[in-house]
């Protein structure tokens, strides 16, 4: 026979409670919720900026591949390697943003440009050097060695269009941590 534990009905009951008066009423709002709730601090705040890299790269690197001449199943290969890459890169970028920002002494207050700056400065010290290693690894994979010439031309392109791909991540990024309770990497959450 099963027994019935009353704290937890009366936990469950609290939180349908909870729920129903912030207003949180949809599925994926219930998720976000209790997500929150299971993980939190550090461990959330680099679930999100994983989340953040995972989705931006998803659109863009999707436009960036489709306008590369690539077709549907190369773009489907790109983005599932970028979103795997992404999936182990994504919070050790947020961190690294968050150092940027410390280091460059740019905070909330400080003006658009600066803060664009530095997440133009966090994304060439960090995603370039990343992309040249994922184009290794998919040059040695697909040929049998590393053409370093795909590997300087493709850090070369993404380095000439960082100007609008660093800062609209690191906006981005900073608009998901919002939507879950996170400071902006302005504020220093990892430091916390």
């Amino acid at each position: 026979m099963k027994t019935v534990n009353i704290e937890e009905i009366l936990e469950q009951e609290a939180m349908k409670q909870y729920l129903t008066e912030q207003k949180i009423y949809t599925l994926p709002q219930r998720w976000a919720y209790r997500v929150g709730k299971v993980f939190s601090g550090k461990g959330k705040v680099a679930l999100v900026d994983i989340w953040g890299n995972i989705t931006y790269s998803l659109f863009t690197g999707t436009l960036l591949d489709y306008s590369a001449g690539l077709s549907i199943g190369g773009i489907l290969a790109s983005r599932t390697s970028a979103t795997g890459i992404n999936a182990l890169t994504g919070g050790v970028y947020g961190w690294w943003r968050e150092k940027v920002f410390q280091v460059t002494k740019t905070n909330e207050n400080s003006s658009k440009i600066k803060n664009g700056l530095t997440d133009l400065i966090a994304f060439n010290t960090f995603q370039v050097p990343v992309y040249a290693a994922a184009v290794s690894l998919g040059s040695l994979a697909s040929e049998g060695e590393v053409d370093l010439e795909k590997v300087k031309e493709g850090a070369k392109n993404l380095v000439m269009i960082s100007p609008l791909i660093g800062p609209t991540l690191g906006m981005y990024m900073d608009w998901v941590r919002k939507r879950w309770g996170i400071e902006p990497a302005a504020k220093g959450t990892y430091q916390k």
